[in-house]
């Protein structure tokens, strides 16, 4: 009889247990739904189904055109924020509360610097983020998701060209930054220093200038970095206009005048150990007093150059190939130069419709294993040594190379050489 009493005991135990346990559940989800009921005031589905892209800006303009296009999907939006980033701890906010795209319409903003924030005038925005403004009761307002970049950029954050002012000299170290020269300059020393992969200066017509120092550089890109563009503008007085151990480099629409000491090198562009550059429609007249050495394009120890519609003066070189192959030169105009294009110890490149006029030696082929450099279309004329030549050097080395065809060629001072089309094994002594 005990045993059975015991055994009712436990069972009225256990059920009073449960019943506690399933109170406690039903007093925990009524907190809990009392919180997520009036959270979700604050979350609604409004935020996830109002969905915003934007276009590609240029934040370097003022006004700020940015076109806003909102797709389908439900939620009362009233209004569009936009937050422009300086790049620092700057912001500057802009928000419209009467231009509101309907669904799948797009909207353009046209935004003056001075209503973001009057401090933002003179900054360099590089960022900006749009936001929806949803209603979603009465009393409440939410901020949806930010709107999507171009090109599924995340978090519709669309960075425009950073673009720089300059009126100084100074180092440009803002990867893919687009500077702009908006004055002319004149410096003891190097003026720009390239401290980044990316760059665009763009002088704009105006010039900069040296004192004739030695190792003084116009541009000194001796860091090495990558796909650079210097163009629009004159460098005069340097040593070197443009010093340039980077990669894919672009250099075109320049006037260069370089000027050295009496016994030194100096340079147009020079380039060294790197490839794949375009250096186009530039005008170097590049004077030195003495016995220097002036060049007014120098590529050394690279490949895959186009060198192309450049009008060079009065130099000791035109165009040096120094140890680099598989350029291509053509649509250059050289004159008054003692030597116009020099291949030394370079091969397979080709020299297409080049004008050389008036200089001592036309194009020559010099150095050791020059080989298979085709010349095509050329005209030389007025020259006072040879218009065409391929020279031995002194030493164990007794040609300059093999296979060079002189191809449909102009020449003046000496018709008798070379034949065209011919592979020249042994060289030309003038």
């Amino acid at each position: 009889m005990s045993k059975s009493k015991k055994a009712v005991s436990q069972i009225v135990t256990t059920i009073l247990i449960i019943l506690l346990v399933l109170a406690a559940i039903v007093i925990v989800w009524n907190v809990v739904k009392q919180t997520i009921t009036e959270g979700s005031e604050d979350v609604g589905a409004e935020q996830f189904t109002v969905s915003l892209s934007t276009s590609q800006v240029d934040l370097s303009q003022d006004p700020i055109n940015i076109s806003v296009t909102r797709s389908a999907g439900a939620g009362d939006i009233i209004a569009i924020k936009i937050i422009f980033l300086d790049g620092t701890s700057n912001s500057y906010a802009y928000e419209n509360t009467v231009s509101i795209p309907g669904e799948l319409e797009t909207i353009t903003y046209s935004i003056a610097r001075s209503a973001t924030s009057p401090d933002s005038t003179g900054k360099n925005l590089v960022s900006f983020k749009v936001y929806p403004i949803i209603a979603v009761s009465a009393e409440k307002n939410v901020t949806g998701l930010p709107a999507s970049a171009p090109s599924g950029g995340g978090g519709g954050t669309t960075p425009g060209p950073t673009t720089i002012s300059l009126t100084n000299c100074g180092t440009l170290n803002v990867e893919n930054g687009n500077y702009v020269l908006n004055n002319d300059l004149s410096t003891t020393e190097t003026c720009f220093t390239i401290a980044a992969n990316g760059i665009t200066l763009d002088m704009q017509g105006n010039k900069i200038i040296g004192d004739t120092g030695l190792e003084d550089y116009g541009i000194n890109n001796s860091g090495g970095y990558n796909y650079i563009t210097i163009k629009n503008g004159k460098i005069y007085n340097f040593s070197a206009g443009i010093y340039n151990i980077g990669d894919n480099g672009n250099f075109n629409d320049l006037t260069i005048t370089s000027s050295g000491d009496v016994m030194g090198s100096i340079y147009g562009i020079y380039t060294l150990g790197k490839d794949n550059h375009i250096i186009k429609n530039n005008i170097h007249i590049v004077n030195t007093a003495g016995f220097g050495s002036a060049t007014a394009i120098f590529i050394a120890e690279s490949t895959g150059n186009i060198i192309q519609e450049n009008t060079l003066d009065e130099n000791r070189y035109g165009i040096f190939l120094d140890s680099s192959n598989d350029n291509i030169l053509r649509d250059n105009i050289i004159d008054s130069s003692i030597e116009g294009i020099v291949l030394g110890t370079s091969s397979n490149n080709q020299l297409i419709n080049n004008i050389l006029d008036s200089n001592n030696f036309g194009i020559d082929i010099s150095g050791e294993n020059s080989n298979n450099n085709n010349l095509t279309n050329n005209v030389a004329c007025n020259s006072i040594v040879t218009d065409f030549g391929c020279y031995n050097i002194p030493g164990p080395v007794g040609t300059s190379g093999t296979g060079n065809i002189f191809g449909s060629i102009i020449q003046c001072t000496n018709p008798a050489w070379p034949i065209l089309n011919q592979h020249y094994t042994t060289c030309f002594t003038p």
